[in-house]
């Protein structure tokens, strides 16, 4: 009798093991589960901020960031305090579309208080040249790089396709001879690539340029999200970007004094397109780990 109940309790404990086994795997599975749910894990966070007519964006996935665009000189504290807000330490990657004060205002102040490891700006003498020459001054960690081909460049999980304008120097001599500014469709175009998704920042690109995009066969403008063309001003090739965009996001950047244009509005009304104005305040895009996008305007 008491061998066969040492051996009941020794198979007792053999049975004990994998079934504490069983429970620690379906237990790490159930907390990844639900941090997945809550959102844990690989995310995307993309802030349009509220800068007036004007760009800066802020993407981050928590151990990288990049900048797109730096708004005017006067923005600068609120650029500055939404990058501490967000913890960032440095900056992986700042890309300036074009030389226009509201997009490269406040760079000098962001270079003195972060690291900016790389620096990309599009490959051309803008009407205000001293411009370019005090951008390529500023101390980043390596010497600004200037882009007059495509640029891919991967970032942790961001991938970024970054265009400039194929003939620039054409583009550049049409506008002159019409006598027109020409720095909008100098500027950089960038497809960023996560999870999946795509999400297309347009800088301030205007008809012409929008022509250019649409006869390149080497580049899908198809995007979920899209951050539309100079500051939600209405022109002629509009209607055929966005079809072939297609997204289900739109975010205007712009101010209450200076609203996008109806025209603009009322094409994104059309499409179904779900649209965001930063004159709302800044503007939250968060894409997580299940490629699920959500967009909120966080009220000034």
């Amino acid at each position: 009798m008491e061998q066969k109940v040492k051996i009941f309790f020794k198979n007792k404990r053999v049975l004990i093991i994998p079934a504490v086994v069983l429970g620690l795997i379906i237990g790490a599975f159930l907390y990844c589960y639900q941090n997945d749910s809550a959102g844990e894990g690989p995310y995307l966070e993309i802030d349009a901020l509220n800068v007036g007519k004007a760009d800066c964006l802020i993407i981050t996935d928590g151990d990288h960031t990049i900048l797109i665009d730096t708004a005017t000189a006067d923005m600068s504290s609120g650029i500055l305090a939404r990058l501490q807000e967000l913890h960032v330490s440095k900056i992986d990657l700042m890309i300036i579309t074009h030389y226009d004060k509201d997009h490269i205002g406040s760079a000098p102040y962001i270079v003195k208080n972060f690291t900016i490891e790389e620096l990309v700006m599009p490959d051309y003498l803008p009407e205000d040249s001293e411009r370019l020459e005090r951008l390529m001054e500023l101390p980043t960690k390596n010497k600004p790089k200037l882009i007059a081909k495509p640029y891919t460049v991967q970032i942790g999980p961001i991938r970024l396709d970054i265009r400039p304008c194929i003939d620039s120097e054409k583009l550049i001599a049409e506008k002159i001879e019409k006598n027109k500014e020409f720095d909008n469709d100098q500027s950089l175009v960038t497809m960023l690539t996560f999870e999946g998704k795509n999400f297309l920042f347009t800088g301030d690109i205007e008809k012409d340029r929008c022509k250019e995009l649409l006869e390149d066969d080497s580049f899908s403008l198809k995007a979920d999200w899209i951050k539309m063309p100079e500051h939600g001003r209405y022109q002629k090739k509009l209607p055929d970007l966005i079809e072939q965009v297609n997204p289900t996001y739109a975010v205007i950047s712009t101010s209450n004094e200076e609203q996008p244009s109806d025209k603009t509005l009322k094409l994104l009304k059309e499409h179904n397109i779900a649209y965001y104005g930063t004159y709302d305040g800044d503007i939250v895009t968060i894409c997580n780990n299940r490629s699920v996008i959500e967009v909120n305007a966080k009220k000034s």
